[in-house]
């Protein structure tokens, strides 16, 4: 009968901890004053993140009424006081962070890719990301607020 070697279940339970924690969940988005999200819902913010890789959000959304999307622009705003993190202000095309047409009462997904933060970090990386979503004329139609935390 063979004995069963403790070291490698050790070792298998450790990697599937790693993996589980490198989704950090950003459940705690809120809508902007004045952003009632009308036309677009936010179920969810997901951030993936492996250490030295790039940092995605997935913010997921339903689509509440018809809406011009193909004329639509999405502001991303990064905020951070930690010099490993940059501050970034980025617009694309709705039809460049998700895809397009969208179902009218259906889901869909934003993602977003801004930064891959520095390899070695001593400290936890916190933020926020703000998503605007406005339409041809810069009239605001919905935007969220979520704060983050990316542990090294």
């Amino acid at each position: 009968m063979e004995m069963i070697n403790y070291k490698h279940i050790i070792v298998a339970l450790f990697l599937s901890f790693c993996m589980f924690f490198s989704l950090i969940a950003a459940d705690n988005f809120y809508y902007c004053d004045g952003s009632d999200g009308s036309f677009v819902s936010f179920d969810r913010v997901v951030i993936s993140f492996d250490k030295g890789q790039i940092v995605t959000f997935k913010m997921h959304a339903t689509t509440n009424a018809e809406f011009p999307f193909d004329n639509a622009i999405v502001k991303f705003d990064v905020s951070s006081s930690s010099p490993a993190l940059p501050n970034l202000s980025e617009r694309h095309k709705f039809c460049e962070v998700t895809n397009c047409p969208l179902p009218v009462d259906g889901p869909f997904v934003i993602t977003y890719s801004p930064f891959s933060p520095f390899f070695n970090y001593f400290e936890t990386l916190r933020g926020k990301l703000t998503v605007t979503i406005t339409g041809p004329n810069n009239d605001v139609h919905v935007c969220i607020k979520s704060d983050f935390a990316i542990n090294p």
